[in-house]
């Protein structure tokens, strides 16, 4: 289940890196690409993980389909590299650990970086601070009371 949360997330990482690239926010898409690096990392090492400790079990179910067969004989070799696999075990929980850390320390930085729903509804508010010429902006809003509902909005989203 990990592994299948780690590869989605990577996946949704690198759209969202995508996504600010395009908008030339160059930090945030790289913060975005370094996560999803990290999450490739964590799922390639649950693998290994799962892998390893399949071992007894492909050993077991190779001496019931007997060492003879074809399958036996498949089964017996993926149980023995999934013992040699065993070695690294340690290493693949300290190293996963980092990256987990890792991954964290990312979050933490893109949640800094990033507008959350109040800087948003600044940027769109009458009390913002005027554009630069030939600077696109965010349009201004239509009405006082669509402004007052963004801005309620907005207060219970960063609440959250």
């Amino acid at each position: 289940m990990a592994g299948i949360a780690g590869i989605v997330s990577a996946c949704l990482d690198y759209g969202d890196g995508k996504k600010y690239r395009q908008e030339e926010k160059y930090a945030l898409a790289w913060m975005f690409y370094g996560r999803g690096a990290a999450h490739s990392v964590n799922f390639a090492s649950g693998l290994v993980l799962g892998f390893s400790y399949a071992g007894p079990l492909m050993e077991h179910l190779a001496k019931g389909v007997g060492f003879d067969s074809l399958r036996g004989r498949a089964l017996q070799v993926l149980a023995a590299r999934a013992a040699a696999l065993a070695l690294g075990r340690a290493a693949l929980f300290a190293a996963s650990l980092w990256v987990t850390l890792a991954i964290m320390s990312i979050t933490w930085i893109i949640g800094r970086l990033s507008d959350n729903e109040l800087q948003k509804w600044i940027k769109r508010s009458s009390f913002r601070v005027p554009p630069k010429p030939g600077d696109p902006s965010e349009p201004l809003y239509e009405k006082a009371g669509e402004e007052l509902v963004a801005l309620y909005i907005a207060f219970k989203v960063v609440e959250e």
